[in-house]
């Protein structure tokens, strides 16, 4: 059996998401989302549902631009589900 490895470079000017939808497509599956950001299937659709990453394909999917994004800023993106969780919580009309 012959193994082929796949070698991806990316330029300085290709961005995160850029270079990440090259390498997965466009949507990815929410177990291959997990193993991307090292996490738990679980957690992926706790992600979705509070707004962290967006789904795709009637919720089948990833979208993998937002997970590149994530990458990008975990602590910004984290901070701003809270704060939409928490007004929401206390009955803001304005949370999202």
């Amino acid at each position: 059996m012959i193994h082929t490895t796949t070698v991806t470079t990316t330029t300085a000017e290709e961005s995160r998401a850029e270079s990440m939808a090259r390498m997965y497509g466009e949507v990815c599956s929410k177990s291959q989302a997990a193993r991307i950001l090292g996490c738990s299937t679980g957690s992926i659709a706790r992600m979705i549902a509070d707004g962290r990453l967006s789904d795709a394909c009637s919720g089948t999917k990833v979208d993998v631009r937002s997970i590149a994004a994530y990458i990008e800023k975990p602590a910004e993106i984290d901070y701003e589900a809270r704060r939409r969780k928490a007004m929401l919580k206390n009955g803001s009309s304005w949370a999202v």
